[in-house]
C-alpha cells in the first residue's frame, strides 16, 4: 500500500529550529474588509516563533484611503500571546 503525499508528511523529520519570515501581501483596490481578514488569517495560522513581520503593498489602488500608504508593515508584537 502506497501513501499519499499527505500522509507521508506527517512521518517527515522537521527541523526544530526555523529562521523567521516574512508574508509580502500584494493589494490593488481591495477591499479593506478582505485585507484585515487575509492579515489576521496569517497571524491566526501561523506559529508565532515563525512570524517576523507582515507587509502589505499597496499596487497602485484609486479607492480610497487604502491608496494612502504604498506599505504597511503590521507590527506583530501587539499581537504576542
Amino acid at each position: 500500500m502506497m501513501l499519499s503525499a499527505i500522509d507521508r508528511c506527517k512521518y517527515w523529520r522537521y527541523p526544530t529550529t526555523l529562521p523567521t519570515a516574512s508574508v509580502i501581501i500584494v493589494f490593488h483596490n481591495e477591499g479593506f474588509s478582505s485585507l484585515l481578514r487575509t492579515v489576521h488569517s496569517v497571524i491566526n495560522t501561523s506559529p508565532p516563533q515563525l512570524l517576523h513581520e507582515v507587509v502589505m503593498v499597496d499596487d497602485f489602488s484609486n479607492k480610497g484611503i487604502i491608496c494612502t500608504c504604498a506599505v504597511t508593515v503590521v507590527s506583530l508584537s501587539s499581537f504576542s500571546a
